[in-house]
């Protein structure tokens, strides 16, 4: 019985192994068309039979419900193990396609960086050579700018050049101008001096009309000459020609503001004129120019004599004395007034020392005195 049992239990180890593996291949069947997209599962689980196990499988399920069970399990387990291997294969795909996608997204963000790599590198390039072409324009403005002050410092030193030469040209004609007319202005001055000395030596001889003469030729060569005038003046005046005689002194003053004679001589004629305020003017205005002239005493002395204050007269041509001891016409002058005073001793003695300094007017007048004694 034991091992009648034995054997029993043996073949349904035999039959469940072997439902096992039918059921295993009917799943895998069934998972292949699930897999493949057909909606119809194998019926061969419920149509063959499974050869050395049971006629049919609900004979099998009816007999080894258990048994059944177990098979069932085992197929669910199986199917969840191929649903989640299938979800683990679809994951693993869907992580690959986002491995993909990233190393996709990463080459594409590779290229982007490489793209603006690229762009920076090329507007570095842009920049670098507008840099260099902008140095290469100011080197060239630079250039320009030395060229042109070249050429201006060229032109400068030509037109200096220029300048210059035209400076000495016309300075070599103003030296020849000079020259020509320093030639003619001695020509001039010869005539002159000649017609100025031929009209001294008529003034000496009283030849008063030639000595003008003379005179005139003169100032007609160098008209702007003081003493021409002041000796033209000069023999108007011993003409008694006072107005004549005083045009010629202001022109000779007018010529040379410091000319004492011009102011003398001056003096002489408005005193002659009895214009004594005006004479009295001008040996003053000698005096303002040289405090110690002799002559400008006397002609105030002179005009004093003639307003009759002969103490003042006598005052001034003592001081003309004092200033020249051997001026005959002071001597003289002040003798005179000493005579109309009746101071004769004095007056003969002033006669006597002109008389000896080579006044002839004194010799005569300290004769009269002595005859008179």
């Amino acid at each position: 019985m034991s091992q009648h049992n034995g054997s029993d239990k043996d073949k349904k180890t035999e039959n469940i192994y072997g439902a096992y593996d039918w059921l295993k291949s009917e799943t895998d069947k069934t998972q292949s068309a699930i897999d493949d997209g057909s909606d119809k599962p194998s019926l061969e689980i419920i149509q063959e039979p499974k050869k050395g196990g049971f006629e049919t499988v609900k004979q099998f399920a009816k007999k080894n419900k258990i048994v059944l069970l177990v098979i069932a399990l085992l197929l669910i387990t199986v199917i969840g193990y191929n649903s989640y291997r299938k979800e683990q294969q679809i994951k693993a795909e869907q992580l690959k396609a986002e491995q993909q996608k990233q190393e996709q997204l990463q080459k594409q963000e590779q290229l982007r960086e490489e793209q603006l790599r690229q762009e920076q590198l090329i507007r570095e390039q842009l920049k670098e050579e507008q840099l260099r072409q902008e140095q290469l324009r100011q080197e060239q403005s630079k250039a320009e700018q030395l060229r042109q002050e070249r050429l201006r410092q060229e032109q400068l030193r030509a037109e200096q050049l220029r300048q210059e030469r035209l400076r000495q040209e016309q300075l070599r004609a103003e030296q020849l101008r000079q020259e020509r007319l320093k030639r003619e202005q001695l020509q001039k001055l010869s005539e002159a001096s000649a017609y100025s000395q031929s009209g001294d030596k008529y003034f000496r001889l009283k030849q008063y009309d030639r000595a003008i003469e003379d005179f005139n030729k003169a100032i007609a060569f160098v008209p702007d000459d003081a003493a021409t005038y002041l000796n033209r003046g000069t023999a108007y005046l011993e003409k008694g020609q006072y107005d004549k005689a005083i045009e010629d002194f202001t022109r000779a003053i007018q010529l040379n503001p410091n000319y004492t004679k011009a102011y003398i001589n001056r003096g002489n004629a408005y005193a002659k004129k009895e214009r004594y305020d005006a004479a009295i003017r001008n040996y003053n205005k000698v005096l303002d120019l040289s405090s110690n002239h002799a002559e400008a005493y006397v002609g105030l002395g002179s005009v004093n004599h003639k307003k009759r204050q002969y103490d003042k007269a006598i005052e001034d041509f003592t001081r003309a004395i004092q200033l020249d001891p051997n001026y005959a016409d002071a001597y003289y002058s002040r003798g005179f007034t000493y005579f109309i005073k009746m101071q004769f001793y004095k007056a003969a003695e002033d006669f006597e020392k002109s008389c000896n300094l080579g006044n002839s007017n004194a010799c005569r007048e300290f004769n009269k005195l002595r005859e008179y004694r």
